[in-house]
């Protein structure tokens, strides 16, 4: 025969430990809870962001570093640099780097036709020593 134990005839020390379990076992359900909407979260973080870096504003969406480095003129003004990607089809992918140059892709121009289509606007236009070997030189 089952000796069934009623709730008398538990001693104090075990009522506890009953409570005790059954509370335990909610709080490792909770933690379970959040952890997998914790993982859920970070991966869609992550996924986010790497949306984000393969998108670009303009041109090729695929750049990593801009085929041109680009030092502008003091009296150059942002406005003016806008327009003149604009005008080329041209995007700035970052800067200024650390050498004091913007990165620019610059589809369809070589190394002397950017010198030149920059003009006055440019101190300076190099090619990326990061990534220069796809570019023109003619």
């Amino acid at each position: 025969m089952a000796s069934y134990e009623t709730k008398e005839s538990l001693s104090t020390f075990e009522l506890i430990a009953d409570w005790i379990s059954q509370k335990a076992t909610l709080v490792l359900i909770l933690l379970m809870i959040q952890l997998g909407l914790l993982l859920a979260m970070y991966n869609l973080s992550a996924s986010i962001g790497k949306q984000q870096l393969s998108q670009g504003s303009r041109g090729t969406a695929s750049a990593v570093c801009g085929q041109y480095e680009v030092i502008f003129s003091a009296s150059t003004s942002m406005q003016d640099v806008q327009q003149w990607a604009l005008n080329f089809n041209a995007n700035i992918v970052s800067g200024p780097n650390s050498r004091g140059a913007f990165e620019m892709e610059i589809p369809g121009l070589t190394l002397p036709e950017t010198r030149q289509a920059f003009g006055s606007l440019a101190m300076d236009v190099r090619v990326n020593p990061l990534c220069g070997s796809s570019v023109r030189q003619k």
